[in-house]
């Protein structure tokens, strides 16, 4: 949700504290909504969880290069792998009985965790702790800590 507001927000001409987003358009929406429409194009809805999709809406309305980087996927770029395990994540939560959902929970968890769980349940990873930290932290709080993050490089 605070990725589509952001998103909204920088086609609307708001500025970050780094600076505000230039549009391919050269045009800012006049309105929030009318930002949602335009990036909605005709659909009832857009996902927001897939990196790739976020940096493809960030190319289609936003500028970047030399000169005039995309802030938004600048960071979404920096951080694909780990929000593709997220994704990951959020989808076994979603969808618990998707053979696909589960093998990319497993892959995700064997990644950021070095193993799997048992019947691939993301609650036990969520709760499982982080050894690597001291003090140990839940992953749950590792991954809020991360997102929290990413975010504060784009508002």
């Amino acid at each position: 949700m605070c990725m589509e507001a952001v998103f909204f927000r920088s086609l609307c001409g708001y500025a970050s504290t780094v600076g505000q987003e230039q549009l391919i358009s050269g045009v800012y929406y006049p309105t929030l909504a009318a930002a949602e429409l335009a990036v909605l194009g005709g659909q009832h809805y857009v996902l927001w969880q897939n990196p790739q999709k976020i940096i493809d809406r960030c190319k289609k309305f936003i500028k970047s290069g030399a000169g005039c980087p995309c802030l938004q996927e600048t960071t979404i770029a920096s951080n694909f792998t780990a929000l593709t395990h997220l994704a990951s994540t959020r989808h076994r939560v979603v969808h618990t009985h998707q053979a696909d959902a589960k093998a990319k929970f497993d892959a995700a968890t064997m990644h950021i965790a070095g193993r799997t769980y048992p019947l691939s349940r993301p609650g036990k990873f969520l709760r499982d702790l982080d050894t690597s930290t001291v003090p140990h932290r839940s992953w749950l709080e590792v991954t809020t800590g991360d997102l929290t993050a990413m975010i504060r490089q784009i508002v």
